[in-house]
């Protein structure tokens, strides 16, 4: 009901003034989550599968037939024969000695790894929603400034103009500030044509009209987001994601059943027994109340090598007495010259399996340790940025009066003013980089966004 009314709200403000307006970034998400239909497809799809799995036990239950017939005989020279019967038959398996059961929950755990993997889809499609966001607040920042460093440049380039004309400064100095006023002017519209790039991207993510205008509040401080180092939590970070981690979980039972399977196919003692059962009537007209019953045992040994076997009983029971009774014995030769090659190799399998998961594992240690390391270094960066904008502020309010008294000279002034903007830009661009790489922990973490903050302050 939630979302509904945020999807009417932005659907009514869209018509009436032709403007979408997004207070944070998860609105955004959310707004172009429910218009993406394919991600709740597949979603539903996911958990309806996960519940068809849940109920697939016919596997389990026994089975049933029936038939009906009737038989009518002409003789020219005898006496005519009608017969019509029918039978109902239950056939059921006893024991296979754990077969059905690892197919069943082996079906059962890939389904639930499908919607787990559908629902990492939908944070990953949210991420990308949510990076968009403020990347088309991050060109929104760097036209500011690379406006702003136009609007200053300019100004002095009309004062050095006037003091060239006046004879007060060289040529060669007056053009080189011109070619590099121009570089910054052809930067800004660079800046401008990158913007409108990142909004139209922006619109198709959000599946609107690319014509349609939208506002973006700015960044506003998180509470929730991290300012200390992750390194000193790696290991609760590392215990998180093996506890969590759907890919860890998905390798796990999928080595399991492996071995299980494998276990299965080793022990060719094991029978797989079943039993039928059947009541059937005979007679020449309806009702027909001759009942007969009848009764199988069946013992099957498929996975002996080279010759399989099978045993069965068989019992017709009329009248409560017992009519008939029936031992059966057969076998085949299965000529396998390549079994024992395919035993091994279905060995080295399995412990190729059991490598490949433990280097799966050295991997995602090795992606979560990268991942921390970069945000501490961006942590760095963001502090050493700060630092540095703080100390070229009052450097250039002190240049700023040499210039003035003839002191300095205007372009070198200007690259003080180039290399502020420079820095502003790197720290904006940091920002948000802290931002979208706490959100990729999140995701490795499998914890919902906005909750890594809280893990490491337990």
């Amino acid at each position: 009901m939630k979302l509904l009314k945020v999807v009417l709200f932005f659907t009514i403000t869209s018509q009436l003034h032709s403007q979408i307006c997004f207070n944070n970034p998860d609105e955004a998400a959310t707004y172009a989550l429910k218009k993406s239909q394919n991600y709740s497809l597949n979603l539903n799809y996911a958990e309806y599968s996960l519940k068809a799995a849940n109920l697939a036990i016919q596997e389990f239950l026994p089975t049933f037939d029936f038939s009906i017939s009737e038989d009518d005989s002409i003789s020219m020279n005898s006496s005519d024969s009608r017969n019509k019967s029918v039978s109902i038959n239950i056939n059921q398996t006893l024991f296979d000695g754990g077969k059905r059961i690892i197919a069943y929950k082996m079906n059962k755990a890939e389904k639930y790894f499908a919607l787990k993997s559908a629902e990492q889809n939908i944070d990953q499609f949210r991420l990308t929603v949510i990076s968009q966001y403020y990347t088309c607040l991050l060109q929104d920042t760097l036209v500011k400034i690379k406006s702003e460093l136009e609007k200053n440049t300019k100004t002095q380039l009309d004062i050095i103009k006037k003091e060239f004309e006046l004879g007060l400064v060289l040529e060669n100095d007056y053009l080189e500030y011109l070619i590099s006023y121009k570089k910054i002017l052809d930067e800004k519209r660079q800046a401008e044509r990158k913007k409108r790039a990142e909004y139209r991207l922006f619109k198709v993510l959000l599946g609107i009209n690319p014509e349609t205008e939208i506002y973006l509040e700015p960044i506003q401080q998180n509470s929730n987001e991290i300012t200390c180092y992750l390194e000193p939590y790696i290991e609760r970070l590392w215990y998180m994601t093996k506890t969590n981690s759907i890919a860890i979980k998905k390798n796990e039972i999928s080595l399991y059943y492996t071995k299980q399977q494998y276990k299965y196919s080793r022990r060719f003692y094991i029978p797989e027994i079943k039993f039928q059962g059947g009541i059937s009537f005979s007679g020449t007209e309806y009702p027909l109340n001759d009942p007969q019953y009848s009764a199988k045992f069946s013992i099957s040994f498929n996975n002996i090598p080279f010759m399989p076997i099978s045993l069965s009983n068989s019992y017709g029971f009329k009248d409560s007495k017992l009519k008939s009774l029936n031992n059966a014995a057969g076998g085949s030769v299965n000529i396998s010259p390549d079994y024992f090659y395919g035993r091994d190799a279905a060995k080295i399998s399995l412990q190729q399996q059991i490598q490949t998961n433990k280097d799966e594992m050295n991997s995602l240690y090795e992606n979560l340790f990268n991942q921390i390391s970069a945000f501490d270094d961006n942590l760095d960066s963001i502090s050493r940025l700060e630092e540095t904008i703080e100390l070229q502020q009052k450097r250039i309010t002190i240049s700023e009066k040499q210039v003035e008294k003839g002191e300095l000279k205007r372009i070198d002034y200007l690259n003080q003013l180039i290399s502020l903007s420079e820095q502003q830009i790197q720290l904006e661009q940091s920002k948000i980089s802290n931002i979208s790489m706490i959100r990729n922990l999140e995701i490795l973490l499998c914890i919902p966004f906005g909750e890594l903050k809280e893990c490491i302050s337990k």
